[in-house]
């Protein structure tokens, strides 16, 4: 396990997401403020840099959510 402030897009091919409700409750804050919510920095800051490498992403269940509130 690593930091995720250490992850970097040039790491990675891409992103997928599991849904369920740890994506909404640990990801974003969805969960509890629906939608009010915010998204953990770390978080908003790779799927952003994946997006800008032109990599894919994918988001199974609720998790399509985190990506959308990402890029609010």
């Amino acid at each position: 396990m690593k930091n995720l402030a250490s992850l970097s897009a040039k790491y990675l091919d891409g992103l997928i997401l599991p849904g369920g409700f740890g994506a909404v409750k640990n990801l974003i804050d969805y969960a509890v403020k629906g939608r009010d919510c915010s998204i953990h920095p770390e978080v908003k800051r790779i799927i952003n840099e994946i997006v800008d490498a032109g990599k894919p992403v994918g988001a199974m269940c609720i998790a399509p959510v985190v990506v959308a509130v990402a890029f609010s």
